[in-house]
């Protein structure tokens, strides 16, 4: 379908409901998760922290649904590839560019599976409002507020900027 991407009774809900045009009352209304879940199998080690800590933020303030686990599986498994491709490249000390036995100027291969991980991250980011444009969009009722951050700072995980003690 063409145009913007419709956005789900909930989200414009928590949003103010700014359009104030009528609601879908037959929306689907899948089940909010109340407990962490553990994290699939298939996720590597860097995609399984994410996951904790991902899943257990979106449980705390109520935004995690039994259909919404496979997008948060995919944006893990793009985060772990963006980590270990970035921790990968900074570790070895690669360059951006490299000269191949042609002679010609090529880009490394692991920038482009940090850019393409990126990409995914981003297009995702977006669908949990967990981008800088999503997040003032959602309104959370105070009894969902808490004094942790949301934090996104996939930074941290491929060591570029040192955690916070806490």
């Amino acid at each position: 379908m063409k145009g913007r991407k419709s956005v789900p009774t909930r989200l414009k809900v928590l949003r103010g409901f700014p359009g104030h045009r009528p609601l879908n009352d037959n929306e689907p209304r899948p089940r909010v998760i109340m407990r962490t879940p553990a994290p699939p199998e298939f996720l590597g080690e860097t995609a399984r922290g994410e996951w904790k800590r991902r899943a257990k933020e979106f449980v705390e303030i109520g935004m995690l649904t039994g259909p919404d686990l496979g997008l948060l599986a995919a944006w893990c498994e793009a985060y772990g590839r963006f980590a270990d491709a970035s921790r990968q490249f900074k570790e070895n000390g690669c360059p951006y560019f490299y000269t191949n036995d042609k002679g010609s100027q090529v880009k490394h291969p692991l920038i482009n599976i940090i850019n393409d991980a990126e990409h995914t991250m981003r297009s995702l980011a977006g669908e949990f409002g967990m981008s800088p444009v999503a997040r003032p969009r959602i309104s959370l009722p105070p009894s969902r507020q808490n004094d942790r951050e949301f934090s996104f700072d996939p930074l941290h995980a491929v060591g570029v900027v040192p955690r916070k003690a806490k």
